[in-house]
């Protein structure tokens, strides 16, 4: 920036050298001797001026370095322009110095001149623009440069260019870092420091790359239109961001992106999206989770409706939250502060009920579950509609969450410390199971009556007892990652003969048979799709003198990988 102090003898000279300039290209010998002697004339008579203007601009360089320096505690991104503010100073203030290094040594054309000078215009309505945009990113600083703005417009030149346009432009220049300064001063008044806020979105984590906004609120929760933004810096959904001036402000934040299904141990098929309330009290975690959604309608309702403090609805909506799964006495009065890898309860909280509400349901399902429930509890944070309780428990039935604990834990030990993982478990998914009155209410997998050929099948529930050597083993399964296993044990759980059983084999039966051979009733669904299998039994296949034994034998019915039989009934196959 040094070299700005020439800048008002650099109009002068420059004038000196263009009559000179037009006096060796026109030949015309010493007509301009007087315009010349009285350019001499003026640098001596503005001596005076010249350097206090020279000192006055010295006095703002060195309060702009002075006042960079020490912001250098402040955003990211308010850093990263007043960087290039500097940056754009110190390269104006050197092609002032190249300018006035060919006008002194007379070794460059007119042409050249004028493309010198436009491009220094063009440099500083840059730096107007850059400064105004400094001036932007906070909301209590205020700087006018609109009228600057079109005057240095105003000086730009294709060509001809006046020791009056140098002059002019001198000043607006002077009169640009002075306001750059103000501003500089400003920001430094308000005490804004950075504020580092770091967190994960998990209903499964999201994904990398998806977006997460903080939105200010006024004390009546509208949007004040102050905003900021993360992305999502890997798949287990973390985020960090850096700005200033966050403290005390409460913000909407909302989460969009794709998750890993904790459930189906993939990832989604489609975007959704995750909300909360929270106030920034200083650098902190905020996290965005099952927990943030749910309870901000209801937080809305009891800050806005019922008088509550900020502290007070939280405390309450988070309350009433887990109190939907049976959850009471926790110690979570923040639903931001939970995260899904940690020692402790809140974690295996959190993890388990974002499994319920995850359960077997679409993206859209997963959706509408969180605004029913959320909707719900309101007014009076108790959900009333049992419909969407017995809905959660339905899924729940045919749910093996010991494996999904442990694609939960595979997943997150390639990143988190083995004994922020190994701590977690299913427990209060069991305690959910234990004490809930919420109830199955419907068949996930479709048992119709019979098959398409009449025959009774042995999966219907109603269907208790089998008759004229044939039975059907039917079902269909519409929903992505569950699977079922059938066995059929004598009453006292021992196996069967296998060789008073067959099945037909005829189409697409789609049941994987548990191993070779023909005569086994033992089966296994393999996805989406309509199972079918007509089986027979009779006299035994390998000794047709012995007799079949009819008479009461057990349907162990299993979901998912469990090791245990979800669902033992009694039948009678009879003759």
């Amino acid at each position: 920036m040094k070299h700005i102090k020439n800048l008002f003898f650099l109009s002068l000279v420059f004038s000196i050298v263009l009559f000179i300039a037009c006096d060796e290209e026109t030949g015309l010998g010493g007509d301009y001797d007087e315009e010349i002697a009285q350019l001499k004339q003026d640098i001596a008579d503005n001596t005076n001026a010249i350097n206090s203007i020279n000192n006055r601009i010295d006095s703002l360089t060195n309060a702009i370095t002075t006042l960079s320096k020490d912001l250098d505690d402040l955003s990211k991104e308010v850093q990263d322009n007043i960087s290039a503010n500097n940056l754009k100073i110190d390269s104006i203030s050197s092609s002032l110095n190249d300018l006035q290094s060919s006008l002194t040594n007379n070794n460059t054309s007119v042409d050249s001149l004028d493309a010198q000078y436009n491009s220094i215009v063009q440099s500083i309505l840059s730096l107007i623009t850059n400064i105004e945009t400094l001036d932007s990113l906070s909301d209590r600083t205020s700087i006018d440069l609109s009228g600057l703005n079109t005057s240095v417009s105003d000086l730009t030149k294709k060509q001809n260019v006046s020791s009056e346009d140098i002059t002019q432009l001198s000043k607006d220049y002077q009169d640009v870092l002075d306001a750059y300064r103000q501003l500089l001063s400003q920001i430094r008044g308000l005490g804004e420091r950075v504020n580092y806020l770091v967190g994960a979105i998990f209903k499964g984590s999201f994904l990398q790359g998806s977006l997460l906004n903080f939105y200010e609120l006024d004390s009546n929760l509208n949007q004040t239109g102050k905003s900021y933004n993360a992305t999502i810096e890997d798949n287990f959904g973390n985020y960090t961001l850096q700005a200033a001036g966050l403290e005390n402000s409460i913000f909407r934040v909302v989460g969009d992106g794709f998750y890993w299904n904790e459930v189906l141990n993939e990832n989604s098929d489609s975007r959704i999206t995750l909300t909360g309330v929270c106030k920034i009290d200083s650098n902190e975690l905020v996290n965005v989770n099952v927990l943030t959604h749910l309870e901000r309608p209801r937080f809305e309702y009891l800050y806005s409706q019922k008088g509550y403090s900020f502290d007070s609805a939280k405390r309450e909506a988070v309350s009433d939250v887990l109190g939907v799964f049976g959850f009471k006495n926790t110690g979570i009065t923040r639903a931001e502060k939970v995260g899904v890898t940690g020692i402790g309860n809140e974690s295996k909280i959190l993890l388990a009920i974002s499994t319920l509400i995850q359960g077997f349901r679409t993206e859209s399902e997963v959706s509408q579950l969180f605004n029913n429930i959320a909707e719900d509890i309101k007014t009076d944070g108790i959900l009333s509609d049992s419909t969407i309780g017995n809905d959660i428990a339905t899924h729940l039935y045919y749910m093996d969450t010991a494996t999904m604990l442990n694609n939960f834990k595979t997943r997150y030990a390639t990143k988190y410390a083995s004994d922020t993982i190994n701590t977690l478990d299913m427990s209060f998914i069991k305690r959910f199971q234990d004490s809930t009155s919420y109830t199955k209410d419907k068949e996930l997998i479709e048992f119709p009556e019979t098959d398409i050929y009449g025959n009774s099948n042995i999966l219907y529930q109603q269907n208790t007892s089998f008759s004229g050597g044939t039975f059907s083993v039917t079902c269909s399964i519409v929903r992505k990652g569950m699977s079922m296993k059938i066995e059929i044990l004598n009453s006292d759980n021992t196996d069967v003969d296998p060789y008073f059983f067959g099945y037909t084999t005829e189409g697409d039966i789609k049941w994987i048979i548990k191993r070779e051979g023909i005569f086994l009733p033992h089966f296994s669904s393999n996805g989406v799709g309509s199972y079918l299998s007509r089986m027979s039994y009779g006299t035994s296949f390998r000794d047709l003198s012995t007799p079949f034994p009819f008479g009461a034998y057990n349907l162990l019915i299993y979901y998912g990988s469990m090791g245990t039989p979800k669902e033992i009934r009694s039948i009678e196959i009879l003759q």
